[in-house]
């Protein structure tokens, strides 16, 4: 059977890419929360935002996200949609662009051993990580055809999950609540015309659907509050986000301090992006570099 945990990360920033990731794995049950307490003590699955704090670095993530890349079944790459995809909007600049996160390659090495270990010994088998980037532009308009964010939200979630039910045909699926939501069932209906939805469960913590297509291939879903601390395949993937969205702002702000050298980084979080914004526009309108190629609009 195959085990699906669905994160985001960067929803609410206003500068940088909002990230979404599914983790696929295969097992004959779901046994992943024993798993949780079996893992080497230096890999550490966890929610993102308790896993990364900005003073200590980016090491935590980096161990745990590589030393599960090295099981993978099969290479994934993150995945970027039409609207420029990340930094692709700077192509132009690529060469003043570098990115100086560096791992200890045995280290890894040596977890990536444990971790097999551990996963073998529970009949776990790490099969792939979609990872799914919506850059600035992309974006924006997407806010343009749905209105709101969280609609938008939705569109990428369903996006991922078709793409794994035509690669693997089922699945069982946990997913973070999102946007506080509590009803799924029309906007599942909505997504998948042709399958049969069924609601089993819908609570303030807890909504659960099933969706049949066929005879044979059926696939719950359930939507879990605080997902991250509930269940390990959300953990993962909200490391696998949050990973992935800190190289891409070391990408962004590499950009801008190339030229700017004096220039602070941000993060990307509104508050700071006012600031941001502020002092790279006459770089931006030097550069012919439009504000909604990298700004959000909401």
């Amino acid at each position: 059977m195959y085990i699906i945990g669905i994160d985001e990360a960067g929803y609410g920033p206003k500068l940088g890419p909002l990230i979404m990731t599914a983790v696929v794995f295969e097992s004959g049950v779901d046994n992943f929360n024993d798993l949780w307490a079996s893992l080497p003590c230096r890999l550490v699955v966890c929610d993102s935002k308790k896993a990364y704090q900005p003073a200590r670095g980016i090491g935590t993530l980096e161990r745990t996200v590589l030393a599960f890349t090295r099981l993978l079944a099969r290479r994934s790459h993150p995945e970027r949609g039409e609207g420029g995809g990340g930094l692709n909007c700077f192509d132009k600049y690529a060469d003043s662009i570098r990115c100086s996160v560096k791992a200890d390659e045995s280290e890894i090495t040596f977890l990536a051993g444990l971790l097999a270990e551990e996963l073998s010994r529970y009949s776990i088998r790490f099969l792939e990580a979609k990872v799914r980037v919506v850059d600035a532009l992309e974006f924006n308009n997407g806010i343009r055809r749905h209105g709101n964010k969280s609609d938008l939200l939705f569109e990428i979630t369903t996006g991922l999950l078709k793409d794994i039910f035509n690669e693997y045909g089922s699945g069982v699926f946990y997913i973070g609540k999102q946007g506080g939501r509590t009803y799924y069932y029309e906007p599942l209906r909505y997504s998948f015309p042709d399958t049969a939805v069924s609601r089993i469960k819908e609570t303030h913590s807890l909504s659960r659907y099933r969706l049949i297509s066929g005879i044979s291939s059926s696939s719950d879903i359930s939507f879990l509050k605080d997902a991250e601390d509930r269940h390990f395949t959300v953990a993962l993937a909200s490391m696998f986000c949050k990973y992935t969205r800190e190289l891409e702002m070391l990408l962004l702000n590499g950009f801008f301090r190339a030229h700017l050298p004096s220039l602070k980084p941000t993060a990307g979080y509104p508050l700071d992006a006012k600031r941001f914004i502020r002092e790279v526009t006459p770089l931006t309108a030097k550069l012919g570099l439009p504000i909604s190629d990298f700004v959000r609009v909401r």
